[in-house]
């Protein structure tokens, strides 16, 4: 999921729909362990839902850990309602084809798991 963060606030990163994150005030985050992205980005303007902020391609979710201060970890297709997310040294980047009924942003991590926000 995606926090929205006010304009000059925060290390904004680049949106994954290539625009600028400056522009856009669309910062990414790697929320806490068996956290939602509701509550990774209750502190920074809320989460954003909206399809398009989510990543879509194996490439974009590549450019989200290029650019971000995250562990190094090795990417597979996921396809779970709280991904993308990391487990020790994987990250799943495709989130569920449907998304949960109370939103992607709601949906909770499991134990040991951290949902990229």
């Amino acid at each position: 999921a995606i926090c929205e963060v006010p304009h000059g606030q925060g290390p904004l990163l680049r949106k994954l729909v290539d625009l600028d994150a400056e522009q856009s005030g669309i910062v990414w985050m790697h929320g806490p362990l068996a956290a939602s992205c509701d509550e990774a980005c209750s502190d920074h303007g809320g989460c954003n839902e909206a399809a398009e902020v989510w990543p879509h391609r194996r490439e974009d979710f590549e450019v989200l850990l290029a650019r971000g201060a995250y562990p190094p970890c090795e990417v597979f297709e996921g396809g779970r309602t709280f991904d993308p997310s990391t487990t020790d040294l994987r990250c799943n980047w495709r989130g569920a084809a449907t998304p949960p009924p109370l939103g992607r942003c709601a949906a909770r991590a499991p134990a040991g798991a951290r949902r990229f926000c």
